[in-house]
């Protein structure tokens, strides 16, 4: 083999390995953002599913004021200062934030089974339980839960908008006794926003007659 011919063979041969290489990051890029959706999703239906185990224990008391939507977060509405909080950061998907507060149905003796008056009708324990978006780390928001207005945990993360609707603020899209959860989470990835809507429609425990 002549010089000139070992000189081409060595140019090829770097021209495959730049190839190469540039297919390789390009798999690597794509695996990395599909790891994140993967990721982005799981956590997405995990903080959904934690909201609706609530509420699928709560339901509408007789005087008709819980479950309370509220959509100021500053100004939540006469009774109710308690629960206002910092107003979460704008997000990108331009959904309207919507927050609630309801009661849990009582089981003061911890059999699991619901407290019930002897008038047949459901026992609310007094503690009004919210989720609220709120501003949190890295420029996100977060869902916390809520007891009276104080912190009790962080439901999640990466969170752009929470819209709690009902029969009334869903046009009457969403059943009577049901309470709809829709939530977007969003991660950035080399420059672009990852996003992911969760949305759930749960019945309440108690219906309206």
């Amino acid at each position: 083999m002549t010089i000139v011919e070992i000189v081409l063979a060595l140019g090829l041969f770097a021209m495959l390995m730049v190839g190469v290489g540039e297919t390789f990051g390009l798999l690597s890029e794509e695996s990395e953002t599909s790891s994140m959706e993967t990721e982005l999703t799981a956590k997405a239906f995990d903080g959904v599913n934690l909201i609706a185990r609530d509420i699928r224990q709560t339901g509408r008391t007789d005087d008709g004021v819980f479950p309370y939507l509220f959509s100021d977060p500053a100004n939540p509405g006469a009774g109710f200062d308690a629960h206002a909080h910092a107003a979460p950061r704008p997000n990108g998907a331009g959904a309207t934030n919507r927050e609630v507060i309801f009661l849990l149905v009582a089981d003061d003796d911890e059999d699991g089974i619901p407290d019930i008056e002897l008038t047949g009708e459901l026992n609310w324990h007094p503690s009004e339980i919210s989720y609220v978006l709120v501003p949190g780390p890295k420029g996100r928001n977060q869902i916390e839960r809520r007891i009276d207005g104080a912190f009790d945990r962080l439901i999640a993360r990466d969170v752009e908008s929470l819209t709690i609707d009902d029969w009334w603020t869903s046009g009457s899209e969403v059943p009577l006794s049901c309470l709809r959860i829709r939530a977007v989470f969003a991660v950035d990835s080399d420059g672009v926003t990852i996003r992911r809507q969760v949305e759930r429609t749960v019945r309440m425990m108690q219906e309206v007659d």
